[in-house]
């Protein structure tokens, strides 16, 4: 075990498996999101019928997949990032993330990445991909992920109250888009 800035240690690699996002891709094949965190966020295909893992689907052990884990989608190197949510909208799958952590001074912001395929590759507007290699510091870097937004001030309070994070979001019939945090 090591200090965790930069270098390997336990739990850099293994996803935390948490904040599940379960989802239908465009053929009808299911899918579940899950991870936060340390090893970073993967993707596995689920059984239709069962709704657990589909074990007929093998996923090969490398820096981005792992044969327990699946395939990585995001994050990695201990790199903040979890309650990740994926939604077909038009032509791409949508990963929205949350960096940074449970509190209003500096905390949660959420990210967004497209891919035309929902297991990935995600990238931002800029190409920039969701994976994590080596550690940084992200909760308010300026180039990773388009910013939706992130904490909030009210007006009427001295110090920021609000940050977004873990969210879903829809498309209605009628084209307009929400986020729900």
């Amino acid at each position: 075990i090591t200090n965790g800035v930069g270098n390997k240690k336990w739990g850099d690699k293994w996803p935390n498996c948490i904040d599940a996002c379960v989802f239908y891709d465009e053929d009808g094949k299911l899918w579940m999101a899950y991870g936060s965190w340390s090893g970073g966020i993967f993707m596995l295909e689920l059984d239709e019928e069962t709704g657990l893992r589909d074990y007929d689907v093998t996923y090969e052990t490398n820096e981005h997949s792992d044969a327990y884990f699946g395939t990585k989608i995001a994050g990695g190197a201990y790199v903040s990032g979890e309650g990740a949510f994926i939604q077909k909208i038009g032509d791409y799958y949508w990963l929205f993330v949350s960096y940074g952590g449970l509190e209003a001074a500096s905390g949660y912001n959420i990210r967004v990445y497209r891919s035309d395929r929902p297991d990935g590759g995600y990238v931002d507007a800029l190409g920039n991909d969701a994976y994590s290699d080596t550690y940084v510091f992200n909760y308010n870097l300026p180039n990773k992920g388009v910013r939706l937004f992130g904490n909030y001030m009210w007006r009427t309070f001295t110090y920021a109250d609000v940050a977004q994070g873990h969210n879903s979001a829809l498309v209605d019939e009628d084209g307009r888009a929400y986020i729900v945090y």
